[in-house]
C-alpha cells in the first residue's frame, strides 16, 4: 500500500485471503511520518491476485496530515 508525501513514497505488501473484510497497515515513523510537519498526502491499495491475475487499483483518496499540538509544539514519537 504506497503513501506518498512531497519527501517520500512508501510501499508495504499485506498478504489477505478471499474472506478478509478489513485490513490495517502501520505507516513507519522514521523517514515517512517525521519528514512532514503537516500538508497532505494521496493513499490508494492495490489488490494483486495470488494466481497471477490482473491486479486492481483504489481510487487515490487525499488524507489531511498535521503533527501541530494547539501549543504549535509538533508532536513526535516523544512528546505527544
Amino acid at each position: 500500500m504506497p503513501w506518498q508525501s512531497t519527501a517520500v513514497t512508501i510501499e508495504g505488501v499485506v498478504g489477505v485471503t478471499a474472506d478478509t473484510t478489513t485490513v490495517d497497515y502501520t505507516i513507519p515513523w522514521g523517514g515517512v511520518l517525521d519528514a512532514v510537519d503537516e500538508g497532505s498526502s494521496t493513499v490508494f491499495y492495490s489488490l494483486v491476485p495470488a494466481d497471477g491475475g490482473k491486479p486492481t487499483t483504489s481510487e487515490g483518496a487525499m488524507v489531511r496530515y498535521s503533527r501541530r499540538l494547539p501549543s504549535g509544539a509538533v508532536c513526535g514519537p516523544d512528546n505527544g
